[in-house]
């Protein structure tokens, strides 16, 4: 909301009452939900640790004295996640303290300080798509960090995985990924086509369009 109110309001749409006001409204939200989902983030690890110590590394006594007992029960083997995994984990830790940021455009806000010193508003615009990216990183941190286990410590995923051809997996990860990036692309434009349309809705800001004298001049409809 915010990011669209920034580009309306760059652009010097007629609505600005409308995206002022979305603006306000996106700044503070954001700012007050980013703070929630960094408290929630770092709440897990303790969790997460107790649960699965290897997850996060092999930095911990635990964690070694499990490895050291996975390989004697299951055979040697590389016990601990990929380093993806953490690669994934640590850019979303990154783009968390940025997005924690918008608290300082906060008291921007004041008479309008945000709309007359223009560069808040292209920030806020090239921050757009960083939520995105943080939600794919945790993803990624999440899935690849189970490995490589389909059962945490009860069951690794090499015996798991169906003897089916590795020609027909190919086409299925070709398919999907072609099917779910149209989808994604799809997705984007439609919203994109949607948020430059401004306020189209009268309900939402924007005056009628008045008649034309064409419409002024066109003959009353005949009734039976």
């Amino acid at each position: 909301m915010a990011a669209v109110s920034s580009w309306h309001l760059i652009r010097r749409t007629p609505d600005h009452a409308l995206f002022r006001t979305s603006l306000r409204i996106g700044v503070v939200t954001a700012a007050v939900a980013i703070t929630f989902v960094q408290g929630f983030g770092f709440a897990q690890f303790g969790p997460v640790s107790a649960v699965q110590p290897t997850k996060l590394g092999s930095d911990t006594p635990q964690a070694e004295a499990l490895v050291a007992e996975w390989t004697a029960r299951f055979g040697p083997g590389d016990y601990l996640p990929p380093v993806l995994a953490d690669v994934g984990l640590g850019f979303m830790i990154l783009i968390g303290f940025a997005l924690g940021l918008l608290w300082l455009l906060v008291p921007l806000l004041w008479r309008d300080w945000i709309i007359r010193l223009r560069f808040p508003l292209w920030l806020l615009l090239l921050l757009l798509p960083l939520p995105f990216v943080a939600l794919i990183l945790g993803w990624i941190s999440r899935e690849v960090g189970r490995q490589p286990w389909v059962a945490y410590g009860l069951l690794r995923v090499d015996p798991a995985v169906s003897p089916i051809s590795p020609w027909l997996m190919g086409a299925s990860l070709l398919f999907f990924t072609l099917l779910l990036g149209t989808l994604a692309v799809t997705n984007w434009v439609l919203m994109a086509r949607h948020a430059a349309r401004g306020a189209a809705d009268p309900a939402l800001g924007r005056a009628p369009a008045q008649p034309s004298a064409d419409d002024d001049n066109r003959p009353e409809p005949a009734f039976a």
